[in-house]
């Protein structure tokens, strides 16, 4: 049997721009299906898997479509269609919903390119141990807490007016969320929000400038095929 493993290189990493000069357009929804998950229909929507929508403009009152007004990765994409799936990792249920009749838009999220990233590191990290035990245990009792999606961070060749650089430098002084894209050479997508902790830089006198950045991960992450 042979392996499915498959190199970094080409791998491409994204952050969300949270301020670009100029916004993304948006896309008419003209459908949505009852169903689990809703596929949404939008012509020529130019979405890409993992990517943070905005769903807008959806007509209705409560019960209706218009309850999926809101912010959503974007997911099982196909050139005119496309499924949500909450900032929680849950895809989103319409089919307990009124039918469809009309409005809406759906608008992404600009993505800045992080050309000189050099490697990528996940860490997990472990579920909070909850002590339980009793009196009449009769060995320790333990609950998981809350799932910690851990910490992400890259090395990058440091240029400092890139404008992924310069974004990373933001987002640790507004200390807002950022999403983020990875596109793997085989076709997967992990996606994720995080805030940006640290981005120094190094050199010396016989070596390029280089720098890195470190993340808190919020919320789940996703991994889409």
């Amino acid at each position: 049997m042979s392996s499915n493993a498959f190199a970094g290189l080409g791998s491409r990493l994204y952050i969300q721009q949270l301020s670009p000069a100029t916004p993304p357009n948006g896309k008419a929804i003209s459908g949505i299906t009852k169903a689990t998950p809703g596929v949404v229909t939008a012509a020529g929507h130019g979405l890409l898997d993992g990517m943070l929508v905005t769903v807008s403009g959806v007509a209705g009152s409560a019960g209706s479509m218009a309850d999926i007004n809101g912010s959503y990765y974007a997911v099982n994409i196909t050139a005119n269609s496309f499924s949500l799936m909450t900032l929680d990792g849950v895809p989103v249920n319409t089919s307990t919903l009124a039918p469809y009749t009309s409005g809406g838009m759906v608008t992404p999220t600009a993505y800045l390119p992080v050309p000189e990233a050099r490697s990528l590191h996940f860490a997990d990290t472990a579920s909070a141990e909850i002590d339980v035990t009793t009196m009449l245990s009769t060995s320790k009792e333990y609950l998981l807490g809350l799932q910690d999606a851990g910490e992400f961070s890259f090395e990058m060749n440091y240029v400092p007016f890139d404008p992924a650089t310069v974004e990373l430098r933001q987002a640790k002084a507004d200390a807002q969320v950022r999403g983020l894209r990875i596109d793997f050479h085989d076709g997967s997508t992990f996606a994720c929000r995080a805030f940006v902790k640290t981005v120094p830089f190094q050199t010396d006198y016989q070596t390029a400038v280089t720098g890195s950045a470190s993340l808190k991960i919020t919320g789940v992450p996703l991994w889409m095929p």
